[in-house]
């Protein structure tokens, strides 16, 4: 089967030392927001993309993990937009 999806890129979020669980949780309900628009404007077939840019630079990247592998937000349920994806990348170690 071929699937034809649109996907727009809902926000960036530039992580960094300073990124705070404040800052990551705030861009998550955002992202969720867009997410719900973009199903009601465009239709079910449009994926929106939270992008979290080098995700292991902050302390904060346990809530990054807890948001992506577990579906919680301090262990409460997460019910997020199935047109929601969330990815990350993550810069490697350096010494």
């Amino acid at each position: 089967m071929i699937l034809n999806l649109s996907f727009f890129l809902s926000s960036h979020l530039q992580v960094h030392g300073g990124t705070t669980k404040k800052h990551i949780i705030e861009k998550v309900r955002q992202a969720e927001s867009l997410a719900e628009f973009n199903c009601q404007k465009y239709g079910q077939h449009i994926i929106t993309v939270l992008f979290f840019d080098e995700a292991n630079t902050t302390e904060a990247v346990g809530c990054i993990k807890e948001i992506m592998c577990d579906g919680t937000i301090d262990g409460q349920p997460l019910t997020l937009n199935t047109n929601l994806k969330l990815v990350a990348a993550c810069n490697p170690y350096r010494k």
